[in-house]
């Protein structure tokens, strides 16, 4: 039951890019945060089997963190 949440996220991903372009003249920039997987409460509904996968998956081969995202968040 993924595919509404990565169609929604990539949608976010695109409309991002797409609003850089238009306004980037103006000399606006735009963000955003589109985290993998982040130790919050969502992750206690998964099934811990399902853990080592996820990690094996990411990229930095570990789970985030929220305060990581907080902090970009603050710095953008």
């Amino acid at each position: 039951g993924a595919a509404s949440y990565t169609a929604a996220k990539g949608a976010v991903i695109a409309f991002t890019k797409g609003v850089a372009q238009e306004v980037a003249p103006s000399g606006i920039r735009v963000n955003c945060i589109a985290p993998g997987w982040i130790d919050t409460p969502i992750l206690n509904s998964m099934p811990a089997k399902w853990r080592p996968g996820m990690v094996q998956h990411t990229p930095l081969g570990r789970i985030g963190q929220p305060e990581e995202i907080a902090a970009v968040a603050l710095f953008l």
